[in-house]
């Protein structure tokens, strides 16, 4: 598959900027840590890209924020009911119905 180069804004493919976006979610310090790491692999593999680490949560709706937040109640107040939930995650395809993150990233 080529790229028509007037999609490219008349640039060669070669000329561009090679960018590259890691999208993060604050859920613990290990996230954080290894989308840093990973930008900082590319970086040095790279020199010529630019990479940036942004919080996939900045950019989803208000309510869908207060949602992926709720997790810390239970993890605070009744962490046996958060290792439940965490297991039933972990045995899961999923860690919550598709429809919700389709609504919440707009």
């Amino acid at each position: 598959m080529s790229i028509a180069p007037e999609s490219l804004g008349g640039m060669k493919p070669e000329m561009r900027e090679r960018r590259i976006l890691i999208l993060t979610v604050p859920h613990g310090a290990s996230h954080d840590r290894a989308a840093g790491a990973l930008k900082k692999a590319l970086a040095e593999a790279q020199p010529d890209l630019t990479v940036r680490v942004e919080n996939a949560l900045d950019r989803c709706a208000r309510w869908f924020r207060f949602y992926y937040d709720s997790y810390k109640i239970p993890l605070k107040y009744w962490p046996g009911l958060w290792e439940w939930v965490e297991g039933l995650q972990h045995r899961s395809n999923s860690t919550g119905p598709a429809w919700l993150y389709r609504q919440g990233g707009k």
